[in-house]
């Protein structure tokens, strides 16, 4: 749809997304209906909707007993990250979906707020924090604005990301046992939304909370982001699923 000069994509990046490890992210017709209508179609500034980043941005995970997991195991297949092939196939035409600026990618689903570059594409993406954030708590620990690599060996740069405050994770066993806590405990654990402004040239995402103020930001950031110089790097060996994934038996994944 189309919000004065900005078109925005709603993409289904689930429905048509394969397990395997040369599989597809958004399917033939919804990759076909992206590069040859919607980047083709007007020159207006492109903004992309996803259910999840294009990249494993959480690399630890706190469910409960106190302690962080790892996020970079079979959880981290839930993100847009992997498939590698259709990952990349669709970051292909997002790189050249607008051709007078950036591509931003709006996401969530992760209950972890950060912005983040892919330089190797030249393409932005903010995630939202969970609006209440009492069931998953995922963190980051990307260092800021340097070049790193994701599980399945994805480039990012991380620009900003709110993680639950220590002192949460040190009081409450588990995500759930939060709801007891008072607004500021909520505010710590990162409850909160984004707010994004584009014009021509830029654009600016907001991660906020709500819990002890209107005007509470974790962090704000401006893109484009001066280019960097990416390093050449041998891809980490991304994780296998254990067998076929989603439909019914996924219900019970660890991933969800």
């Amino acid at each position: 749809y189309t919000w004065g000069n900005v078109d925005f994509a709603v993409l289904e990046s689930r429905k048509y997304k394969s397990y395997s490890p040369d599989g597809t992210i958004l399917g033939q017709s919804q990759e076909e209906w992206l590069r040859d209508d919607f980047c083709s179609g007007s020159s207006r500034r492109k903004v992309i909707l996803s259910q999840t980043p294009f990249s494993n941005l959480a690399t630890d995970f706190y469910y409960q007993s106190g302690s962080l997991q790892s996020n970079e195991d079979r959880s981290a297949l839930d993100s847009n990250g992997y498939p590698l092939p259709g990952r990349n196939s669709a970051m292909s035409i997002l790189e050249t979906c607008d051709s007078s600026a950036q591509v931003v990618v709006l996401s969530g689903d992760i209950h972890m707020t950060a912005a983040v570059t892919y330089d190797d594409y030249y393409v932005a993406e903010c995630s939202s924090a969970a609006a209440i954030n009492d069931v998953f708590w995922r963190l980051t620990f990307y260092d800021k604005d340097t070049i790193s690599t994701d599980v399945f060996g994805n480039i990012l740069r991380l620009h900003e990301v709110y993680n639950v405050d220590q002192s949460i994770m040190d009081k409450f066993n588990s995500p759930g046992s939060s709801r007891t806590g008072s607004n500021e405990e909520k505010h710590l654990r990162g409850d909160g939304y984004l707010m994004f402004t584009i014009d021509e040239t830029n654009a600016e995402c907001s991660a906020k909370g709500y819990r002890t103020g209107t005007d509470s930001v974790f962090w704000q950031v401006s893109f484009p982001q001066p280019n960097v110089t990416i390093p050449d790097a041998p891809p980490p060996t991304p994780p296998v699923p254990d067998g076929q994934c989603w439909a019914e038996a996924c219900l019970t994944a660890p991933f969800f």
